[in-house]
């Protein structure tokens, strides 16, 4: 596999879950446009087979992890904002 290749999701709950399962965020791009948000994560067959689980309901997260990174997420989205 390509460790070059890039997921982006404009999902801040799946980018959430993806983080509470030690998925590195790269970077949160910002459409100047639209204001909307892109996280972006390096491709690997565990992100994959992540996101495949997420959307099919198989995942169990602990509240409080997932909270904490929603925290850790939504302020890393703060400061993209506030940088263009």
């Amino acid at each position: 596999m390509n460790n070059n290749k890039l997921y982006q999701t404009e999902d801040l709950f799946l980018c959430v879950t993806l983080t509470v399962f030690g998925f590195h965020l790269e970077s949160i791009e910002i459409n100047t446009n639209s204001q909307r948000a892109s996280f972006v994560f390096h491709i690997s067959d565990d992100l994959l087979k992540t996101i495949e689980n997420y959307w099919k309901q198989q995942l169990s997260v602990e509240p409080q992890r997932l909270f904490q990174s929603y925290r850790l997420v939504r302020n890393r989205l703060q400061e993209a904002k506030r940088d263009i």
